[in-house]
């Protein structure tokens, strides 16, 4: 008898056992395949907020009180036209982005803070339960004379 025959007749009186593992294993490689997929698109999701964010919150620039800086030299933004300028840059950048809140410092009125979110959806994240993923970004916009 030849060593090929003895791997055959071994795979013959194997029984299934191993098959059904090998399957077991292939949908739980593919789950966690799946999972990986999903924190992919979410950190590129997260990316894309905060760029957006960022670019948003450096538009709080055009709002800064030319008449103050006229007179004192100092720089200070008028929050309520910033506020619309940030919106207006950020949903063009992020349609579906939310400006949660656009805050100016108290104590220095050149620092504006931008809070914003999104919605992403996930694919395979499905099976544990989870339909979506909410991200938050935050960005801070310094307007020095």
């Amino acid at each position: 008898m030849s060593k090929g025959n003895k791997w055959h007749d071994f795979v013959k009186e194997e029984k299934g056992a191993t098959a059904l593992i090998s399957i077991m294993m292939m949908f739980v490689l593919l789950a966690f395949a799946g999972l990986i997929i999903d924190c992919g698109y979410v950190v590129y999701s997260k990316i894309g907020l905060d760029e957006a964010t960022m670019q948003a919150s450096d538009s709080a620039i055009l709002a800064v009180d030319n008449d103050y800086f006229d007179e004192t030299g100092e720089v200070e933004i008028i929050i309520e036209d910033a506020a619309d300028y940030i919106e207006y840059v950020l949903l063009y950048n992020l349609p579906d982005a939310i400006l949660i809140s656009v805050e100016a410092d108290p104590i220095k009125p050149n620092i504006v803070e931008v809070y914003s979110q999104r919605t992403v959806p996930v694919h395979f994240s499905k099976i544990l339960g989870i339909n979506e993923v909410t991200i938050y970004s935050k960005a801070i916009c310094k307007v020095d004379g």
